[in-house]
């Protein structure tokens, strides 16, 4: 049995932005209970996010930036940018980072 709460279909010709939008819900849903990120990187619509590539980058962008997830997503898609060492692990200090990294690609 899955661990996860439930398996989900993609509604029959939902635009990239309501895809994304039910991918992110299903994914904070299941995994906002746990402070490990493994939970969010194994989970299904975690996959399905990094699946879109670039085409979801803009979204991630237009978020908050609060979710380690979206880091995740970012340096899957991308590579990533450099984090200095004083900033790992430190949201506060990661997130204008992925900010500034992001805009340089979109």
């Amino acid at each position: 049995m899955s661990r996860f709460l439930g398996e989900r279909t993609e509604p029959e010709g939902a635009t990239l932005e309501e895809e994304f939008a039910a991918l992110v819900r299903w994914l904070e849903r299941d995994a906002s209970h746990s402070s490990r990120i493994k939970d969010s990187i194994d989970h299904p619509a975690f996959k399905k996010i990094v699946a879109y590539g670039r085409a979801v980058l803009p979204l991630i962008g237009a978020r908050d930036g609060a979710s380690w997830w979206e880091f995740s997503a970012i340096t899957a898609i991308t590579g990533g940018p450099e984090i200095p060492e004083e900033a790992r692990g430190r949201l506060l200090l990661i997130r204008p980072i992925y900010r500034q990294w992001l805009a340089g690609l979109l």
